[in-house]
C-alpha cells in the first residue's frame, strides 16, 4: 500500500468511524510521518485508535480493525500506537465507558432515559471500584442493565454486535456488577 493509497485509506476509514474533519486530519499528518517500514494497514488501525481517542471520539482497537479488515489480534496494532504516542508525544486522555454510550446506545435505538440509567450505573460501578474492565465491556454490560431497567430490552447478542463485546463478557460482567451494586433480575 502506497502512501497515497494509505491516506486515501485513512480519509475512507475515518468517515466510516464518524470521525471530525479534525480527528481524521491529524490522522493524516501522523500517517504520512509514519508510514515507511511498516505494514500500512496495522500503522493505519493504530493513528485512528489515536485520535479517536485524543479526540474523544472512542473506538476499540477492535472496532477499527474490523473496519479496515485485519484479523481480530491487536497486539502488533497496539505497540505501533503505544510508539506513536511516544514519538509524538502525544497526550492521551484516559477511556471513561461514559463515552461509548450516545453512539453506542443510538445504534441499539435506545431511549436518553436508558443513557441516563446507564450512565449512572457507569457512576455506581466506578465508585464502588469495578474499573479494571475494559471501558467498552463496561459500557456493553451497563448499557444491558440500563435498557432492562427501562423496559427497554436488548439482548446480549444485539448488544454484543454493536459494542463488539462478547455476550459471555457481558454475562460475567452483569454477574460482577450485580453483586457489587445488589441489582437482582434474571438474565434474558
Amino acid at each position: 500500500m502506497k502512501t497515497e493509497i494509505g491516506a486515501e485509506e485513512i480519509a475512507k476509514m475515518s468517515d466510516n468511524l464518524g470521525l471530525s474533519e479534525e480527528s481524521k486530519n491529524m490522522a493524516l499528518r501522523i500517517f504520512r510521518e509514519e508510514a515507511k517500514n511498516r505494514n500500512k494497514k496495522k500503522v493505519i488501525a493504530a493513528i485512528l485508535a489515536i485520535v479517536c481517542r485524543q479526540s474523544r471520539e472512542p473506538r476499540g482497537f477492535s472496532e477499527i480493525t474490523k473496519a479496515i479488515g485485519l484479523k481480530k489480534n491487536t497486539r502488533g496494532i497496539k505497540k505501533i500506537a503505544y510508539e506513536i504516542v511516544r514519538k509524538f508525544k502525544i497526550n492521551l486522555p484516559p477511556l471513561n465507558p461514559e463515552d461509548f454510550v450516545p453512539r453506542f446506545c443510538d445504534a441499539l435505538d435506545l431511549t436518553n432515559e436508558v443513557k441516563e440509567k446507564t450512565r449512572e450505573i457507569i457512576r455506581e460501578v466506578t465508585e464502588k471500584g469495578l474499573t479494571n474492565k475494559k471501558p467498552t465491556s463496561i459500557a456493553a454490560t451497563a448499557i444491558y442493565i440500563g435498557a432492562i431497567l427501562n423496559n427497554k430490552y436488548r439482548t446480549q447478542k444485539e448488544i454484543s454486535e454493536v459494542t463488539g463485546i462478547s455476550e459471555v463478557t457481558i454475562r460475567n460482567i452483569y454477574k460482577e456488577i450485580r453483586e457489587k451494586l445488589d441489582i437482582d433480575f434474571l438474565l434474558r
